[in-house]
C-alpha cells in the first residue's frame, strides 16, 4: 500500500523547471544592458583616443621643429592634410588644424600669439570626437 504524506526530501522536477524559467527571464532582461554597455565602452575608447591625439598635436604645434614655431611653420601645419590615425578598434581618425597668423596679437617681445584649434573626426564623417583650442607663441 502507498504511503500518503510521506517523506518529500529534495527538489522536484517542477521546482527545477520554474527556477530555470525565472533565470531565463532575468537573463533576457540583462542582455540589452550588457550590449549597450559594450557599445558605450567602445565609444568612450574612441573619444579617449581622439582626445589623446588632440593633446599630442597641440603640444607638437607649441614646440614645432623642436623650438619656438614661426608663422610659416604654423601655416604649413594648418595647410598640409594630416594622415589618418588608427584607433585600437581599427577606426580611422582624421586630424584637423585651424589657425592663422595675424598682426593683432603682437607681443612686446616681437612674437605673436596665434590661436589654433585641433580637432579629430572619424574619417569619412563630420562628427567631431574631440577638439581643443590654444594660443601658440610664434616668431615672425
Amino acid at each position: 500500500m502507498a504511503q500518503v504524506g510521506g517523506d518529500e526530501r529534495g527538489i522536484g522536477l517542477i521546482e527545477i523547471v520554474i527556477s530555470m524559467f525565472l533565470l531565463a527571464i532575468i537573463t533576457v532582461a540583462l542582455v540589452p544592458l550588457l550590449v549597450n554597455g559594450y557599445k558605450v565602452s567602445a565609444q568612450n575608447r574612441l573619444v579617449a583616443r581622439a582626445s589623446q591625439l588632440v593633446s599630442w598635436n597641440i603640444e607638437d604645434a607649441q614646440h614645432y621643429n623642436g623650438g619656438i614655431p614661426s608663422c610659416a611653420s604654423i601655416a604649413s601645419l594648418v595647410s598640409v592634410p594630416q594622415a589618418p590615425a588608427s584607433a585600437p578598434s581599427g577606426v580611422q581618425l582624421q586630424l584637423h588644424f585651424a589657425g592663422a597668423c595675424g598682426t593683432s596679437n603682437v607681443l612686446a617681445s616681437g612674437g605673436y600669439l596665434v590661436p589654433i584649434t585641433v580637432s579629430v573626426t572619424q574619417a569619412g564623417t563630420t562628427q567631431t570626437l574631440a577638439s581643443a583650442s590654444t594660443s601658440v607663441y610664434v616668431t615672425g
